[in-house]
């Protein structure tokens, strides 16, 4: 595990000096209430370099169909491990006994700010998702949309949580496709690709020219200690 490290995505001012792109999926041990956004960011006032002040180098960004207004997107992601010991897992390995019985849990929360033609925040959107990756496997299993109060809340939901929600929410047609319940991602690209899809869903498929491993700026993430306590690094 990275060493842990108080707040600030100070991190990328470095790596900006040197033009360098980086891995721009923030792996925090503990959410903030995220939707603080809407506090922190001013909709008419803030801009382009407030938002990155706060949360760092985008994770994605693109420009609206019709208005061609830029959108910038985060993915913010808590990825925990399940089941059995390490020390375990190698023995089983090694007699190819492999039971998918530990994997990781994961929760990420994206953030999306959209810029008017002077490049002032105008809107800010929010979708967070919530799966398990059972070791060995390249899908996610009961992979489901958050509600609001899970957007919301400081904790991850477990893997009990996952499968209760999961649960929960099959109740109807119109559960199933609020909450992408029938959705299964690919592992390898899941974080920056949820990003984009999530992004997809608010904006209703009206993104164009979307875009990852952006440039960090000198400035990114100097103010994220307003949000942020707790980031392990990146994923």
């Amino acid at each position: 595990m990275l060493k842990k490290i108080f707040a600030t995505f100070m991190v990328l001012s470095s790596l900006a000096l040197t033009g360098c792109t980086v891995p721009t999926v923030a792996n925090v041990e503990k959410f903030p209430d995220l939707t603080k956004a809407d506090e922190l960011i001013v909709k008419g006032q803030s801009d382009i370099r407030d938002v990155r002040e706060l949360f760092g180098t985008p994770t994605i960004k693109g420009r609206t169909l019709n208005e061609d207004h830029l959108v910038l997107g985060y993915a913010i992601v808590n990825k925990q491990e399940y089941g059995e010991s390490f020390g375990t897992r190698f023995l089983e390995a090694l007699t190819l006994k492999m039971d998918n019985c530990w994997g990781h849990f994961v929760n990420q929360k994206n953030v999306y700010f959209k810029f008017d033609e002077n490049n002032k925040v105008e809107e800010i959107q929010y979708r967070g998702y919530a799966w398990l990756n059972p070791e060995g496997s390249l899908w996610g299993d009961y992979f489901q949309a958050l509600t609001d109060e899970e957007f919301k809340s400081k904790e991850s939901l477990n893997v009990d949580q996952i499968v209760q929600s999961f649960s929960a929410k099959n109740i109807s047609e119109e559960s199933i496709e609020k909450y992408e319940l029938m959705y299964k991602t690919k592992e390898f690209t899941i974080s920056i690709y949820e990003c984009y899809r999530g992004a997809n869903k608010v904006f209703e498929h009206q993104l164009k020219d979307v875009e990852e491993k952006l440039p960090a700026q000198s400035y990114d993430g100097i103010k994220s200690s307003l949000l942020f306590e707790v980031f392990e690094g990146w994923v």
